[in-house]
């Protein structure tokens, strides 16, 4: 029969250490609580502040000349990041009193139109020139322009709070943007406004969610459902529109097969506050409040794939307010609450499946991983 021995201070020490060890592994792990195929991996870097002060990313443009605009709470400054030389430039301040830049929208001219608050102000920058134009204050009474989307044939359409108008503007032709309509009475906002591939125009408002469509030709306002829960965002892709709802969910809609929810993406979020669609039909989104979520979503079924936190290593950080597609596929996010851009890069896992099937999901959508590849400030270094 074995002797007890007794244990020395020293491996005592040894034993303690080692389960602190254990513990942490363990609560290390208990954070990767969604599914992962194997040879999927996912990492973040500790970032800088994109700019010089603390600021949501409220909103991004992705701008033909290749750069991305981004526009900030505080003060509401207006940063444009060249992707080719990594080097940012920090416009400042475009309107005196305007706290926020709401939403930018780039334009087939190559011109980006933004939307502010307190007074509801369009701005219009062209990069050829430098230089800034402003249309004005879309409607008098109105506080807040909320989005903005760019028709086909350059046409831009606003939404305003807080008694969700929508409003058009036509460079070189309306001198001041011109009021299209309210598309239904006693909601607070058109808060997400998208291009079909249909050539029409999609928008969402808040509280509601009354998804509309206007015809560009004669902008004919039409209501196609109601969600009964705030649109944050919306997107188009495969002859659908997807929008992000205020209680997380991601919503498809289509004249054929009408209203599908696809689920909750992360439960206990509290809202997808930004959508973006690639060329090859793959829905990015970001959620907000409570852990800035990146998800991609596939709706044809391609592959199975996962979820991450895309600001793990930057515990400060707790929304994806706002997401841009570049020409590359590559996915520009922005942050909050201290207002940081990260370059999402999917990662294949090595088993993909060839058809649809029974795939890990987390509520109800299939996910992908990602590489966050993130910006160190004015340098633009990775």
């Amino acid at each position: 029969m074995g002797r007890l021995r007794r244990i020395g201070p020293l491996a005592f020490g040894s034993i303690l250490a080692l389960l602190f060890a254990s513990i942490s592994l363990l609560a290390y792990a208990s954070q990767l609580v969604f599914p992962r195929l194997p040879g999927s991996t996912m990492s973040v870097d500790v970032d800088q502040n994109l700019i010089d002060v603390d600021a949501d990313v409220h909103s991004m443009a992705m701008g033909s000349d290749g750069r991305i605009y981004l526009g900030t709470s505080y003060q509401g400054y207006f940063i444009i990041y060249d992707p080719s030389n990594g080097t940012f430039t920090n416009k400042r301040q475009v309107l005196p009193g305007g706290t926020i830049i709401y939403a930018l929208a780039s334009s087939p001219d190559g011109s980006i139109y933004g939307g502010t608050n307190n007074a509801a102000y369009l701005f219009r920058y062209l990069p050829a020139s430098d230089s800034f134009e402003f249309p004005g204050q879309v409607l008098p009474g109105e506080r807040d322009l909320r989005s903005l989307v760019s028709a086909a044939d350059g046409t831009i359409y606003g939404g305003t709070g807080p008694n969700a108008h929508l409003i058009r503007y036509k460079p070189g032709i309306d001198a001041t943007p011109i009021d299209v309509g309210v598309p239904m009475l006693g909601e607070e906002s058109v808060s997400a406004l998208t291009a079909g591939q249909d050539g029409m125009i999609y928008g969402g408002t808040s509280p509601s969610g009354v998804l509309f469509s206007v015809n560009p030709q004669n902008n004919a306002i039409t209501v196609l459902d109601t969600f009964n829960v705030g649109i944050n965002a919306l997107a188009s892709s495969q002859g659908k529109v997807f929008a992000g709802t205020a209680d997380d969910r991601l919503i498809s809609f289509s004249y054929t097969s009408g209203r599908e929810d696809l689920g909750q993406i992360v439960p206990g979020q509290t809202g997808i506050l930004s959508l973006g669609a690639t060329s090859d039909g793959k829905i990015f989104g970001g959620t907000a409040f409570r852990g800035a979520y990146v998800f991609e979503y596939d709706p044809l079924g391609r592959y199975a794939t996962s979820v991450m936190k895309v600001t793990k290593a930057s515990s400060s950080e707790s929304s994806i307010g706002a997401l841009v597609v570049a020409g590359s596929g590559s996915v520009y996010v922005g942050t909050g609450p201290r207002g940081r851009l990260l370059k999402i890069t999917s990662v294949t896992p090595q088993a993909t499946p060839t058809a649809p099937g029974p795939t890990p999901t987390v509520g109800n959508l299939p996910f992908r991983v990602y590489f966050p590849h993130v910006l160190n400030g004015y340098n633009g270094t990775w």
